[in-house]
């Protein structure tokens, strides 16, 4: 699974249509609503301004519109995009401005297909795994075969007070045995369940505001 943390857009031209495309991260139905009378507002002169969205991280849901085109011509190839990519937590929008050429019920899913495609291959995504949140709390004595044990493991910073406090986001379970026999049964672990995350070079975000957190 994965998601966008900016926007992208893209355009191309088929048959004389206009076919602009917006990707945006986004995680609510308000959010989306807004954003497509505003796009709407923008585009006064358009003939068509569709949408498809995907929400959720659990059990990602999501809706379409094909604002007028014919029947699952336009909103449902762009939903079947996102879902193919299993993307989540954003929604596309494909303003069209007919240019007088009538493209047939199979070229309008295709011309909606590629604008949503077009749109997705400029984008930088972020992926998204589910771990268990444990929060370490041990003597700075074991601190270095802590950190040996979880090299590899999604975390936050350590905090140093009197104790190492550590937020860490766990694939394996088993971890957790092995962290009480490294450091001799003295560390304190709490346990959060499974969460949702981002990771990247840049670090560790835990996605929130939804459905994140699975008992």
């Amino acid at each position: 699974m994965k998601t966008i943390t900016k926007s992208y857009q893209s355009e191309r031209v088929i048959q004389k249509s206009r076919f602009l495309s917006y990707l945006e991260p986004m995680t609510s139905l308000e959010e989306m609503e807004q954003r497509h009378k505003e796009l709407r507002k923008i585009h006064r002169k358009a003939n068509h301004v569709c949408y498809a969205y995907r929400f959720g991280m659990a059990q990602p849901v999501g809706h379409f519109s094909d604002d007028g085109e014919p029947s699952q011509t336009a909103g449902l190839p762009m939903y079947q995009v996102l879902e193919g990519e299993d993307m989540t937590d954003v929604a596309v929008y494909v303003v069209r401005y007919f240019g007088g050429i009538k493209l047939g019920t199979g070229g309008l899913v295709r011309a909606y297909s590629q604008a949503v495609k077009d749109v997705i291959e400029q984008a930088a995504f972020q992926d998204i795994y589910r771990r268990y949140k444990l929060e370490l709390n041990y003597s700075y004595s074991y601190h270095n075969q802590v950190q040996n044990l979880l090299t590899d493991v999604a975390s936050r910073e350590p905090i140093y007070r009197e104790d190492i406090h550590w937020t860490v986001y766990l694939e394996d379970e088993q971890l957790i045995e092995q962290l009480i026999d490294l450091t001799e049964g003295s560390i304190k672990i709490k346990q959060y369940g499974q969460v949702f995350i981002a990771s990247d070079k840049r670090g560790t975000l835990e996605l929130g505001g939804h459905d994140e957190t699975i008992d």
